[in-house]
């Protein structure tokens, strides 16, 4: 996934995080081209790193959709520590 597509996905969050996240989480097509699932779950954490995602506790659709959201995240995590490693 280049840094475009990343980009994009911010814009979109910034705007309404909730529905890319779910979206993401639900492989429903978010850009142009179908994205894989180790791209959807980089996308999330990307989406969920903007200022926006610090206020969680507004956010019910994070704990409503914990356990998908927190393998995804962790998906990720493990692919860093692979790729670094």
């Amino acid at each position: 996934m280049d840094i475009s597509k990343l980009k994009v996905i911010n814009e979109r969050a910034n705007i309404d995080l909730e529905e890319v996240v779910m979206n993401l989480l639900n492989s429903k097509q978010i850009l142009k081209t179908k994205l894989k699932q180790l791209e959807e779950d980089i996308a999330i954490v990307y989406a969920f790193r903007t200022s926006e995602a610090h206020r969680i506790r507004n956010r019910p659709f994070v704990y409503e959709s914990f356990a998908s959201v927190f393998d995804r995240l962790f998906n990720v995590l493990f692919l860093s520590v692979e790729r670094l490693y």
